[in-house]
């Protein structure tokens, strides 16, 4: 057949070979029987894996729905939390609103028969048919205030912090001539010198009262310093420099001196908040009004005005006295308010006053005897008084002139009132004009940078050739006008 017989002989050999090799692997293989059992059992394997996994669907649905139904529960035990909180919550509204509805039908109840002024009102009360206590009379000005140095120095209040004050007689006799000059005082100095503790010895010492009233920054008008009318509640807010104006104008205390102590004045402008009483204090009527408020108030106090809204009557007992500090948290003042005021500046280091006994005295010194002294010592010193004038006229020209300063018949006012009083206290003519003329005059040249140091020589020399005290020189004036000549210098 054209092959190879060698070659069909292997092929016949292979062929044979590989039918062994069947045989032999149909002898291992399973019969007829297991074969479809094995296909049977796979099918079962594949219904059962579709079963396994349908059962994971179910259960990952179930989970999911048991997952959203705590969530529910949760959400649902926190809104039941929620209500019960909101039901106590509006419970508790109900009782307030009901509180405040009772309150508010108090109000609009008593708000015709309850007075704007409860504190004012409560003293007229309190004071009701009390017969004025009687002052004791002043009697002799120098004596009056060499024991005042001596009363002031054994302060109650003083003692009780271990301390003795000690002032000068000058001193005290320039605050005693002060009050005749003006009601409105400016004490000035460095911290410690006393002057918070002055007015304050000087009231105990006179058996009169002494109340401080804290000036805040910011001040603007007179409602911070007297309070004001709460339209709602229909109360003024009595501030205290309010309730001790009032308590100065009872009849009680007519005849008591009162001192309110503006401390720390100058925090804030003067000229702004303290503008109606700058006015005022100077009024020739023995009736001077502070508006209160603009409008009608209910049961107003028996010593204030109801002309036009409310007033309140400024008591002829009541001395202002402000502190002051210079430095850059204070504002100096304008001089609007220099020029209606009696100015000191207490000096460190004041000698101590010996201790001397006093004779005692009934009662608190009277306010009518004071001012009865200050009247007699104009009569008796009014030539004195007319020569400090005459100087003053004299030095017009000069300020006039050289500096374009000028000033008004308020000068010639106060120095008829302080030059008479300091002599009767024991001081000269000197001493008053030296003081009048470095607290008034020359406060209206100071710190003007515009006004050449040899100028104001000029007018040191004036000063000496013409003064008319050859006991006692102008001191503090010549002083002043050297720290004033030093500062130009330094620019």
């Amino acid at each position: 057949m054209g092959a190879d017989p060698a070659r069909v002989l292997d092929d016949l050999h292979a062929a044979r070979e590989r039918v062994r090799e069947l045989e032999r692997e149909l002898d291992t293989r399973p019969g007829v029987e297991v074969s479809e059992e094995l296909v049977h059992a796979r099918q079962r394997l594949r219904d059962a894996d579709a079963e396994r996994a349908e059962s994971m669907r179910l259960q990952r649905e179930l989970q999911s729905q048991l997952d959203y139904m705590q969530a529910q529960l949760a959400e649902n035990e926190r809104l039941q939390l929620s209500n019960s909180a909101l039901r106590e919550s509006i419970a508790a509204y109900k009782v307030e609103i009901e509180e405040f509805r009772a309150q508010f039908a108090q109000l609009h109840d008593d708000r015709e028969t309850v007075t704007a002024f409860p504190e004012c009102l409560d003293m007229d009360k309190k004071f009701s048919g009390r017969a004025p206590t009687p002052g004791a009379p002043v009697g002799d000005l120098a004596q009056f205030v060499e024991e005042l140095q001596v009363r002031m120095a054994e302060d109650k209040d003083a003692l009780a912090q271990g301390k003795r004050l000690n002032y000068r007689l000058a001193d005290l006799r320039v605050f005693v001539a002060g009050l005749a000059m003006s009601r409105l005082h400016l004490l000035e100095g460095t911290s410690g010198t006393g002057k918070t503790t002055l007015p304050n010895a000087f009231a105990n010492a006179v058996g009169g009262e002494a109340r401080k009233v804290e000036i805040q920054a910011g001040w603007r008008d007179k409602q911070d310093l007297l309070g004001y009318y709460n339209s709602f509640e229909r109360v003024y807010r009595e501030s205290p420099c309010l309730q001790y104006l009032y308590r100065a104008g009872l009849d009680f205390y007519s005849d008591q001196i009162f001192l309110i102590v503006l401390d720390e004045m100058n925090l804030s402008h003067p000229e702004q908040y303290f503008a109606d009483f700058l006015s005022a204090l100077e009024d020739p009527r023995a009736d001077a009004l502070i508006s209160i408020s603009d409008r009608s108030l209910p049961q107003v106090p028996a010593k204030m005005q109801t002309k036009t809204g409310v007033q309140l009557r400024l008591p002829r007992n009541v001395w202002f006295v402000g502190t002051a500090n210079q430095d850059e948290t204070t504002f100096a003042f304008a001089p609007k308010t220099y020029d209606r005021a009696h100015v000191m500046e207490l000096q460190p280091n004041a000698p101590s006053v010996p201790t001397a006994s006093v004779p005692g005295r009934e009662g608190p010194v009277s306010v009518h005897s004071l001012l009865g002294a200050f009247r007699a010592a104009e009569g008796t010193h009014a030539n004195d008084a007319a020569r400090a004038r005459q100087f003053v006229h004299d030095l017009a020209p000069f300020f006039n002139e050289r500096f374009r300063v000028s000033w008004g018949n308020r000068l010639d006012q106060h120095i008829s009132r302080f030059v008479p009083v300091d002599l009767a206290a024991g001081g000269s003519v000197g001493e008053a004009l030296d003081h009048l003329l470095a607290t008034k005059v020359l406060k209206k040249i100071q710190g003007r940078h515009s006004i050449r140091p040899d100028a104001l020589e000029e007018l040191a020399a004036l000063i000496e050739e013409g003064w008319l005290d050859r006991n006692h020189g102008p001191e503090l004036t010549l002083a002043s006008i050297q720290n004033e000549i030093e500062e130009l210098r330094l620019g």
